[in-house]
């Protein structure tokens, strides 16, 4: 079955991504959702929608018809920053953060910021089923997008919660 723009998966990782401006009208269809407070059982207190939740109530349901990533229903472009960050902070303050960062790099870019494709995983990776994270860590889509990446953002929450998730210090490594 094909996705919008192709077979799902079929692009190389550091081809998959999501614009500042995709992931503002993601955030603009679901704004009331989103800034709504919840209980978040990862720091035991109400707070924001998480990528958590956003994976749940927004990518599952938009690519189950293909079971594909949510960057198969976008456009292909070579990823420009790599999003390293924890699926329990705030999504509003993680999407502030990609916007922050492109608008300080798009002139060094010579992009328009809304442009700025980024790699964020819960975007780029199926989360149906069988989710494609390689054979081992040097073959994970990860490393794969890092490898071709010259930039990387962290997304630094007020817990600072980053730090504590081994994929993103293994990030932050490579």
């Amino acid at each position: 079955e094909r996705g919008v723009h192709g077979l799902p998966g079929e692009r190389p990782f550091h081809l998959r991504g999501i614009t500042v401006r995709q992931l503002w009208e993601l955030y603009e269809d679901h704004r009331v959702w989103i800034e709504t407070p919840a209980f978040n059982s990862f720091v035991d207190r109400d707070t924001t929608r998480t990528m958590h939740d956003i994976v749940e109530h927004v990518v599952k349901p938009r690519t189950a018809w293909c079971k594909g990533s949510y960057s198969d229903l976008l456009p292909s472009g070579k990823i420009d920053v790599f999003a390293s960050h924890n699926w329990s902070e705030e999504f509003p303050e993680f999407a502030r953060t990609l916007q922050a960062y492109a608008h300080s790099t798009g002139p060094e870019l010579h992009k328009d910021p809304l442009d700025i494709r980024f790699w964020v995983c819960s975007f780029v990776i199926r989360q149906h089923g069988q989710v494609d994270i390689g054979t081992g860590l040097d073959d994970s889509p990860f490393v794969k997008a890092l490898l071709h990446c010259d930039r990387v953002v962290c997304c630094i929450d007020r817990e600072a919660s980053l730090f504590g998730r081994a994929w993103c210090v293994y990030e932050l490594y490579y």
